[in-house]
């Protein structure tokens, strides 16, 4: 019976801490990522902003980055906004979602947006593989 109990407690602490793993990671991803491209400008957001910026992009999708989502500047390969390895960013400014729900809601949107959007990219394989025989 202990066994159980423990096995219990372990799977629930387990899934807290992947629960929160995801949204730390973002929270560093965005520091980092501005600070790499001395912009080190971002701020805290809810959910509701996150939809409000999204919404507002003219979004592109790169096939080698399947969940990612960029948009560039006209004319240039400079990236304004992107949502591509747990960052957040909107014109140039880093997104931090305030809390885990928040964060995961986010990817979630994302996430249906791509499929919705770009289903035809997720369904292309990839065809830069070599195949050595």
């Amino acid at each position: 019976m202990k066994f159980v109990v423990v096995l219990c407690i372990f799977i629930i602490v387990l899934s807290i801490m992947l629960f929160f793993e995801g949204w730390f990671s973002h929270k560093s991803q965005v520091k980092k990522n501005q600070y790499m491209s001395e912009q080190n400008m971002y701020g805290k957001a809810s959910f509701d902003k996150f939809r409000k910026e999204f919404d507002s992009v003219l979004w592109t999708h790169d096939k080698e980055f399947k969940w990612s989502l960029f948009y560039y500047k006209e004319n240039s390969y400079e990236c304004i906004s992107e949502i591509h390895a747990d960052i957040f960013m909107f014109n140039h400014i880093g997104m931090i979602m305030k809390t885990p729900i928040d964060y995961w809601k986010a990817i979630r949107y994302a996430h249906k947006y791509i499929k919705t959007h770009f289903a035809d990219d997720l369904k292309r394989k990839n065809t830069k593989l070599y195949k050595w025989e």
